[in-house]
């Protein structure tokens, strides 16, 4: 029973290495002692060695996605879904709709991609949307393991390179312009946005429960079905002298969803002749200022409700210096 040891980061790990009729399999280095990896290993022969004298069969590629997509819809956000459910169409058109999940190997996939990469670019469009595709298939095929398939053909694929680009943020002069043009309530949400950092959602999930005299409460949700995650950020100046009752929804005149999206923003823009720019901006540009004042990046982090503070360290390596 062979079990090997590496160093990582970590610690040191073990893994395995088991030959079975012809075909060599790897384990991951996960486990912290040789005996665990030994025990894995032999595990994982009873398992081959059953799997030998009762075959499964074969589970066809569209019967995963079927399922992956059933999962994403009653999890995930209709965008993240309708992306997947895209990325599935052009894999499927590209392998046939007859394709079994345990038949797509790396080069497979991998044409695909270069395939996708190719269309793209001749379009003027970056690698960043096959570098999301291949995200997507990744996790497609991380969901197969349920249905038995062992083997992740996307496994080591790297990413394509895309040119990194700086964020335009609005101008002082451009963002004045919009707000002239807005009535009171519009007027109220893009200063609290550009004065918190606040996601849209974040914004019209505000209650007054969640508004304290120095600092206001933010929750987000990062799926559909997940627990809503607070976090703490300075009071901003647009709420001075204001009060609410603690259930009155802070920006009422919209509910957050579908067509209650607040959707004037890009209507201004555009009727002004600006370069475009969303609500998201005004966080980028919330996350400017807090670098142009030394904010130290833990901080940062904790304003953003990042998780982690390489998401911060990379969001902010793609934003501009604010400008007056």
């Amino acid at each position: 029973m062979p079990a090997y040891e590496r160093k990582l980061k970590k610690g040191n790990r073990w893994w395995y290495k088991l030959d079975f009729n012809g075909k060599t399999y790897f384990s991951q280095a996960i486990y912290l002692t040789k005996k665990q990896a030994q025990q894995a290993e032999a595990q994982k022969r009873v398992e081959l060695e059953e799997a030998q004298r009762n075959p499964k069969q074969s589970v066809m590629l569209l019967e995963v996605m079927e399922s992956r997509l059933d999962q994403l819809k009653a999890k995930k956000s209709r965008l993240y879904y309708e992306q997947n459910k895209e990325s599935y169409r052009k894999f499927l058109e590209f392998v046939g709709r007859e394709a079994k999940a345990d038949e797509i190997t790396k080069k497979l996939v991998n044409d695909f991609l270069v395939k996708e990469a190719i269309n793209y670019q001749k379009r003027g469009m970056t690698n960043s949307v096959v570098n999301r595709q291949l995200r997507l298939l990744k996790a497609l095929f991380f969901h197969a393991e349920m249905f038995g398939i062992e083997r992740n053909p996307c496994r080591r694929i790297a990413f394509f390179s895309q040119e990194k680009k700086i964020k335009r943020l609005p101008t002082h002069d451009e963002f004045q312009a919009v707000l002239n043009e807005c009535n009171d309530r519009q007027r109220f949400l893009l200063l609290f946005l550009s004065e918190t950092g606040a996601r849209i959602s974040e914004a019209l999930r505000l209650t007054g429960e969640d508004v304290a005299e120095s600092y206001i409460v933010l929750y987000t949700r990062k799926a559909r079905n997940s627990d809503l995650i607070p976090r703490k950020v300075p009071r901003p100046a647009c709420l001075d002298g204001l009060t609410f009752s603690p259930k009155q929804r802070i920006f009422h005149d919209w509910n957050g969803s579908g067509d209650f999206r607040p959707h004037f923003l890009q209507r201004i823009v555009k009727r002004l002749g600006l370069p475009a720019w969303n609500f998201h901006h005004l966080r980028h540009l919330y996350a400017s200022r807090l670098v142009m004042d030394n904010t130290p990046l833990t901080v940062v982090q904790e304003r953003l409700g990042h998780t982690s503070i390489m998401t911060t360290s990379i969001y902010l390596q793609s934003l501009p210096v604010a400008r007056s």
